[in-house]
């Protein structure tokens, strides 16, 4: 019952006024929320106080969350830097394949533009 009246508030929490925020909160408490450990109910909770236009940049990647920690610091770009290609069979069935991105341009009037570390 208690558990029941918490999910009722933190609903009712969740209605934030922006339409993709009040669907991303709705369905992590739907989803998530049951299973989740401790950690991560309160990282939800934090969420939940926090500004709707700081929200909206953190989750669009706009601007760092002055909480995150990063995880990969440096970047991995010779395993992670590819295009995925993805083929649907008559059946739908989905595969994907990957290929390199090249470091070059088909012309000489523009130059490659190399990626670089995000700063935040």
């Amino acid at each position: 019952m208690e558990e029941d009246v918490l999910l009722k508030k933190l609903r009712w929490r969740c209605r934030r006024g922006m339409r993709e925020l009040d669907q991303l909160f709705g369905r992590y408490l739907d989803h998530e929320w049951s299973t989740a450990p401790t950690e991560e109910r309160e990282v939800f909770l934090f969420l939940l106080d926090c500004e709707d236009d700081k929200l909206w940049r953190w989750f669009m990647g706009y601007e760092a969350c002055p909480h995150a920690h990063e995880d990969f610091p440096d970047r991995d770009d010779v395993n992670w830097q590819k295009h995925t290609l993805v083929s649907v069979d008559e059946k739908g069935k989905c595969s994907f394949d990957y290929r390199p991105v090249h470091m070059y341009t088909l012309t000489d009037d523009v130059s490659v533009v190399p990626p670089k570390p995000r700063v935040y």
